[in-house]
């Protein structure tokens, strides 16, 4: 029997089998019309179905089996793209997993290697595939095993590559280390963590089961095998199969929600359910049902209406009585609405339980509450009922203990805010303080976390709450460029929302005035400054709704004596700022309408160079440099020299000199091919950052910033003296410090790497360069075109056309993506004529004339219909368009 004629009965015996007995002939005689022999083999199945489910199992398997161990067998050794097989790993329905080695030569690595088997694959099974490949490159987080590469075979399968884990299954890891039952927990928030990324990402897995998350030894779990995940949101149609009976059985019915084996719609309550079912068996070591059969009646009949047993009624489980028992339920509740609305609330809980404090599961009574404190200070209320002689005693003391309680709590509070708001008010201007400013941050954060668990309602407690969490935000990452903070992104962010959260809350139960109006901006503007544009606009808008109600009186936003606008009209700026930063790219003359209504110069100045060099206006986005620069280096005389606003202002000096540099002479972009001045103004913004690091402690801004000077000087000196560009290249790579990853953040180390390539190559160092441009596009740069156009160039050095062409179609295919989406960045227009520029020279090296032509035909186009703001004229445009006019011209003579 072939494998398509097997797949063809096993694909109509499971359709039949799933449905009520009373459908089933109708069913057969749908899908085995006109095939006598297909009806015999099904219902030769469905006869042993009957009789002994065992044993069709076996049979069923065995059958498949016998399949995949020969395909499997006859795969090792094979090379699929860069990988060479080398093993096997495990096998399912549709494919199989093969342990594999880097084969191309740059690089050792081992990885798993994912492939649909050949002859078994439907439509679907193929769609599913791709779409696992496509929620895989989209997921980066350090439990979930990570993409590493993908394409398709010589015979059109679809394969992927995944980060091969060493480890086993979370079940048989907690079983072999005997690991109690904190640990266990521990661990399994760990797998919540996880699925919660997924869940942000609008990925929902769908069969989440202990056999897909896998502990490496060091105890790191990672969740595998999104084969069957849906996106919530797809980007693209790819999750367009029916919940039919067949594809509702893509599950494993032990872990799988009653929804899913109803074949009803899938969202992330299905995940919280499965999770529910492996914490169950994590607690218990035995799943939460008893599936006597297999058939879809009796699965259906166990899942979906019998009651799941307590998690402490199971034998030798009578310790999980209480939050656990409760925690396992709710999250397993058989209708998806009772479940926690998300895993972080599930994850959440877990962790409540596991400090000792009331957890979402449990009704919140008195008597409750009571009782977890009890048992979160057990042995002093222990130590104080020995010592109590009656009732009365006993009661003198709780009173007395519950008063001094209430002094202790207020004395965190007072010392939190005297902290946040009074020692960091004093030492936040001064040079040399960010430990200083570190400590405080991390003591204000356990403080303000001690004191949030235990708020209940009471409004002054937000309030004070909301302001201590929107300081601790603007210490560790205020996106305002005048205020010193630890570039803790990711962390302020989270802080910022906290705040809004307690604000909004006192807001509602205190009413509003002028100081919580003042606090909602300044919180709506931090995280408008460090979120991308959709989720920045609605509080970067809200801000502007705001300031007017707000009105005069807010005071001074730099302090009572300085310089400088007041903090309401500074917010409003700021988030202009903001709005304008977010549609630099994809719109910048709107940019620019948002900029021009900025009042404080001093933020005015800066954020308009951008958006004219986004235009095409090169000379003038360097002209709004040089004016921005003579303007910061007077307003600096304005500050006192021990003011930690005035290295903030030499560091901003510094910054815009590297820009400035990049404009006048960076092979990388348009650029006035002015080399001598551009160098000379990277080293001078060098000076700047080691006059500021040795003002103090080593301020990571600067170091950034020291870093991201010797890249655009190695830049710059690309073409004109390659072994000095190496040299500045390597120092950029060989350090530790990595530069800040804001949101509007543009210089990185990896696009430090595919830069290094080109100088490389012109000092003979070929195969280096090539490398290094490799490494870059492993670690996905911003400009990710120009790193895949670099190694089409190093390939082409070292004659490797056909590996050249395929990286310039890739930066291609990015390229007129990104053009597509922003058509009045002319920026992009011009990487884009550059990548038609490459293939024009590719092919006029290949001597294939007619395709050089064609490719420098569009890139001619692109700069003769430029279209310059204001009608200026800009010489890159003009140098560029005269070249590619040249270049058709040869090759129209070549081809006759």
């Amino acid at each position: 029997m072939t494998t398509e004629r097997w797949r063809q009965i096993e694909k109509i015996f499971e359709t039949v089998s799933a449905a009520p007995p009373v459908r089933r002939p109708a069913l057969l005689e749908e899908a085995c019309a006109g095939d006598p022999e297909l009806r015999e083999e099904v219902e030769s199945l469905l006869a042993c179905d009957a009789d002994d489910e065992a044993f069709l199992s076996h049979r069923v398997e065995g059958a498949a089996g016998r399949i995949a161990r020969e395909q499997n067998i006859a795969m090792i050794g094979k090379r699929i793209g860069a990988w060479r097989i080398t093993g096997v790993i495990g096998h399912g329905g549709m494919g199989a997993v093969y342990r594999a080695v880097r084969d191309d030569g740059h690089y050792d690595k081992e990885a798993a290697l994912k492939l649909v088997r050949r002859g078994l694959a439907s439509e679907a099974d193929l769609r599913r595939f791709r779409q696992e490949r496509q929620i895989l490159a989209r997921l980066e987080h350090p439990n979930i095993a990570r993409l590493v590469d993908g394409g398709t075979t010589e015979d059109g399968l679809p394969y992927l590559v995944m980060e091969y884990v060493e480890g086993q299954s979370i079940t048989d890891y907690w079983r072999e280390r005997s690991l109690p039952a904190a640990d266990r927990l521990r661990l399994f928030r760990q797998v919540c963590g996880a699925v919660q990324y997924a869940h942000q990402n609008l990925v929902v897995h769908r069969d989440l089961k202990p056999a897909n998350i896998l502990v490496t030894p060091d105890g790191t779990p990672k969740l595998l095998d999104f084969g069957i995940a849906k996106l919530l949101k797809p980007d693209t149609p790819t999750d367009d199969i029916a919940p039919t009976l067949t594809t509702a059985w893509l599950l494993t019915p032990d872990y799988a929600s009653p929804e899913q084996i109803r074949g009803e719609i899938i969202t992330a309550a299905s995940d919280i359910y499965s999770l529910g079912a492996i914490l169950y068996e994590f607690l218990t070591g035995r799943r939460p049902h008893r599936i006597e059969g297999r058939s879809a009646v009796e699965i259906e009949r166990v899942v979906c209406d019998q009651e799941t047993q307590w998690p402490s009624t199971v034998d030798g489980c009578h310790h999980l009585r209480g939050d656990l028992d409760n925690i396992v339920l709710m999250a397993m509740s058989k209708e998806p609405s009772r479940r926690y609305g998300s895993v972080e609330q599930f994850s959440e809980d877990v962790r409540r339980h596991l400090e000792g404090l009331p957890v979402r599961a449990r009704k919140d009574t008195v008597l409750y509450r009571a009782g977890k404190f009890l048992h979160r200070n057990r042995w002093p209320v222990a130590i104080g009922s020995l010592a109590a002689a009656g009732l009365v005693i006993a009661t003198g003391v709780a009173v007395f203990q519950a008063a001094r309680a209430q002094r202790q709590f207020k004395a965190v509070r007072d010392l939190a805010t005297t902290m946040l708001i009074d020692v960091n008010g004093k030492i936040r201007m001064l040079p040399g303080s960010v430990e200083a400013r570190r400590i405080i941050v991390e003591k204000g954060l356990q403080y303000y976390d001690s004191i949030s668990r235990e708020a209940g309602r009471d409004p002054e407690l937000f309030w004070e709450l909301a302001r201590g969490y929107e300081k601790i935000a603007a210490l560790q990452a205020s996106p305002d460029p005048a205020e010193p903070n630890l570039l803790d992104f990711t962390n302020g962010l989270q802080s910022y929302r906290r705040a809004l959260s307690f604000a909004e809350a006192s807001e509602r139960a205190r009413g509003r005035d002028q100081a919580s109006l003042l606090l909602l901006c300044r919180i709506h503007v931090g995280i408008g400054g460090l979120t991308l544009p959709k989720e920045a606009e609605p509080h970067l808008h809200e801000t502007l709704r705001l300031i007017p109600i707000l009105g005069s009186g807010s005071g001074k936003y730099f302090g009572p004596n300085a310089p400088g606008p007041d903090t309401a009209d500074y917010l409003r700026d700021l988030a202009l700022s903001f709005l304008g930063k977010g549609v630099q790219d994809s719109d910048p003359a709107k940019a620019l309408s948002y900029f021009r209504k900025i009042s404080f110069e001093a933020l005015r100045k800066p954020t308009s160079i951008l958006p004219v060099d986004r235009m095409g206006d090169i000379e003038g986005a360097w002209n709004a440099v040089e004016d921005y620069l003579r303007f910061i280096s007077e307003l600096q005389a304005s500050y006192p020299a021990q003011d930690i606003r005035k290295r903030v202002m030499r560091l901003t000096e510094g910054l815009f000199m590297i820009y400035g540099a990049d404009i006048l002479a960076s092979p990388f972009r348009m650029n006035l091919r002015q080399t001598d001045p551009a160098a000379s103004l990277c080293r001078k913004a060098m000076t700047i950052t080691e006059e500021v690091l040795a003002m103090g402690a080593p301020d990571s801004a600067a170091q950034s910033g020291k870093l991201a000077a010797l890249a655009v000087l190695g830049a710059v000196l690309s073409t004109q003296d390659p072994a000095a560009a190496v040299k500045a290249f390597e120092q950029v790579l060989s350090s530790d410090i990595y530069p800040g990853r804001g949101p509007y953040s543009v210089m990185t180390i990896t696009n430090a790497r595919w830069q290094i390539s080109y100088p490389l190559r012109r000092i003979g160092r070929h195969q280096e360069g090539l490398e290094q441009a490799l490494r870059s596009v492993s670690e996905k740069p911003i400009e990710i075109e120009d790193a895949y156009n670099a190694v089409g160039d190093a390939q082409l050095d070292l004659k490797r056309p056909e590996a050249a062409l395929e990286y310039y179609r890739k930066a291609l295919a990015v390229t007129e993506t990104f053009l597509a989406e922003k058509p009045k960045n002319m920026y992009l227009r011009a990487k884009a004529a550059g990548t038609y520029d490459r293939l024009g020279r590719y092919y006029e090296k290949m001597q294939d004339w007619q395709s050089a032509r064609a490719w420098y035909t569009k890139a001619h186009g692109l700069w003769a219909n430029w279209t310059q703001p204001g009608g200026i004229s800009n010489p890159f445009v003009v140098r560029r368009e005269r070249e590619m006019a040249q270049a058709v011209a040869r090759c129209v003579l070549k081809n006759h």
